[in-house]
């Protein structure tokens, strides 16, 4: 009996610090958006409106020579919508915040290259402003 509790205690323990730590967030999401990919049928690539792949799309954007020599970063992505989606391809647009307070349109893809290695995707992301 003692054993037992021991081990339930074990359990518990790492159950917390798994939620703590995102895992178990995480794991979850990736689930939801592994079965969304499928049932799209475009397994393999994230979907518009999963963190992942908004956290893809803005780190290219990100990671741009442009962004970095002018300081800009995108602050949120809103209104995601899916603009076109085949087995290898999955186009998407959103509204962006940039950290300068400027608002416009991006436009991001994930793709699937017969040059990259399973698993690996190509993404695409186009910032247009909006006018002043």
């Amino acid at each position: 009996m003692r054993k037992v509790m021991i081990t339930l205690g074990g359990l518990s323990v790492l159950a917390v610090v798994l939620y703590f730590t995102g895992f178990a967030g995480s794991f979850a999401e990736a689930f939801v958006t592994s079965r969304d990919a499928v049932l799209e049928h475009h397994a393999g690539l994230p979907t518009c409106e999963s963190q992942h792949g908004q956290d893809d799309a803005k780190r290219v954007t990100d990671t741009s020579p442009l962004a970095k020599q002018t300081g800009i970063a995108i602050v949120m992505l809103t209104d995601i919508r899916k603009d076109s989606i085949s087995a290898d391809k999955v186009e998407c647009s959103a509204t962006v915040s940039l950290n300068n307070a400027k608002q416009g349109t991006m436009t991001y893809s994930f793709e699937k290259l017969p040059s990259l290695a399973s698993g690996q995707y190509y993404i695409h992301s186009k910032v247009t402003l909006e006018p002043e």
